[in-house]
């Protein structure tokens, strides 16, 4: 299944014993494999570290994942612009993503029966929607294109994908229409450390940055940092946020870019200091990725 699935990359990961069986199925399996394009790995786990235990809470049960502060703490060289929201959000959470380099954790602890129940439709995640979504307005894409491009979603994401694309192009948005350049990466050095982004569309003559969201909840203000970084480096007099969903465009005024690339920088500054104290709450703890692992997560009763 996982051969036919596969849209871009296809990691296969086993154990084998060193034994002249295991060892001849192995050469057999990989006898089937393309000749191009197959890079293979073998790991001696003899001289692999074992990760560190999570730790679980006493009164709670739950597991603990610890965060480094101070000494043995320290920023990358570099990271994604959006890596500022999740800051101003709650600083652990950035810090278990981007100073630790956890995956998210919060599914190993749900309270779903399983993922095939609670996801019958067999429907992509919202980021791999939204990453169809920009790329079919990046690349002009048709709804037969779409159709081609996407075939492997589900039917019910693939309607989804032409639905959104199709609301760019609405009368929503057509104020912020005009000459776009496109996916621009840009890269920009605050307090030393590298943010790195990529603009969706910029339009240089009327200096307006425009970044698409398929995002179901409007939240203008976590977006802010990223969409100042981006006003910052461009220089851009105005940003706006496409909500595709809602057919909602917020325009953000230079005077608001601004006081948003001020708080940036704040927020680096504390970065860099290695802040990361937890700032929980009712309605950012449910939505995070890591409220399975944090003690310091509000959890619904």
């Amino acid at each position: 299944v996982a051969f036919t699935r596969a849209a871009d990359l296809l990691v296969l990961s086993g154990v084998v014993k060193d034994s002249p069986a295991e060892q001849k199925r192995l050469a057999v399996f990989e006898s089937h494999l393309p000749v191009q394009g197959v890079a293979r790995f073998r790991v001696d786990f003899g001289g692999v570290t074992a990760p560190p235990r999570l730790n679980l809470d006493v009164q709670t049960g739950r597991p603990r994942l610890e965060v480094l502060g101070g000494p043995g703490a320290s920023l990358p060289d570099s990271l994604p612009v959006t890596a500022l929201g999740t800051y101003r959000v709650c600083p652990r959470q950035f810090s278990y993503r981007h100073v630790h380099g956890f995956l998210p954790l919060a599914d190993l602890w749900s309270e779903q029966a399983s993922v095939e129940a609670s996801n019958p439709e067999r429907r992509a995640a919202g980021r791999t929607l939204g990453d169809a979504v920009h790329k079919a307005i990046e690349g002009g894409l048709s709804a037969a294109g779409i159709l081609k491009a996407f075939g492997h979603l589900a039917p019910v994401d693939l309607a989804e994908v032409i639905r959104l694309v199709a609301a760019a192009n609405g009368e929503a948005f057509r104020a912020a229409a005009g000459p776009f350049l496109r996916e621009r990466p840009i890269q920009v050095v605050i307090g030393g450390v590298t943010f790195e982004g990529v603009v969706d569309a910029w339009n240089k003559e009327t200096g307006l940055v425009l970044d698409y969201k398929t995002d179901k909840h409007l939240d203008p203000g976590h977006h802010l940092p990223q969409l100042s970084v981006y006003a910052h480096r461009l220089q851009a007099q105005s940003a706006a946020l496409a909500y595709l969903r809602h057919d909602y465009l917020h325009v953000f005024t230079g005077e608001e870019l601004d006081r948003g690339f001020q708080q940036v920088e704040a927020d680096v500054a504390r970065m860099a200091a290695l802040d990361f104290a937890p700032s929980p709450s009712s309605s950012a703890c449910p939505r995070c990725a890591f409220r399975g692992v944090c003690d310091a997560a509000e959890v619904r009763a």
